[in-house]
């Protein structure tokens, strides 16, 4: 191959390379300009069309947490008498917690709300349960459960 063909053949090389970095920048910045499709809310904000279901769900005893939650999220007061029905009818614990929870953030002031939840947690404090949480000695979280949790 002669030097001519060579230096021609290598300077061809050079300038394919410089389109195909030129088209991948343009790429780039097309895509970059593009739309973003995530929606403009926040990923835990309350759709607040979904609220009039959730309270027909409560009011109906046909509900689970995340009604409750999303009661709760967007500050639905007008859900307290229902809630407050629901607290003395659940007898699951979760779902009671969840509902006493949620009463007192709407600002209910009945103590009865606080009363269950003490109650609830008191056993869980005053325990010598280990930690589950796996911490390094500065204090950092490890994965995991903890040795003396596992033991």
């Amino acid at each position: 191959m002669s030097t001519t063909h060579k230096s021609r053949s290598r300077a061809a090389s050079v300038q394919v390379s410089r389109v195909s970095n030129c088209c991948a920048l343009l790429c780039g910045f097309a895509f970059a300009q593009a739309p973003q499709s995530q929606p403009e809310t926040p990923p835990y904000a309350v759709n607040k069309a979904s609220v009039p279901d959730a309270i027909a769900k409560v009011k109906s005893g046909d509900f689970g947490a995340i009604h409750v939650d999303l009661i709760t999220r967007a500050g639905a007061a007008e859900a307290t008498p229902a809630l407050k029905e629901q607290f003395l009818r659940i007898e699951g614990p979760i779902l009671k917690a969840k509902i006493a929870a949620g009463l007192i953030r709407l600002g209910d002031q009945d103590d009865t709300y606080w009363n269950f939840l003490v109650k609830d947690v008191t056993p869980v404090l005053e325990s010598d349960a280990p930690d589950f949480m796996n911490f390094d000695p500065p204090g950092k979280s490890l994965p995991g459960p903890s040795p003396e949790f596992i033991a």
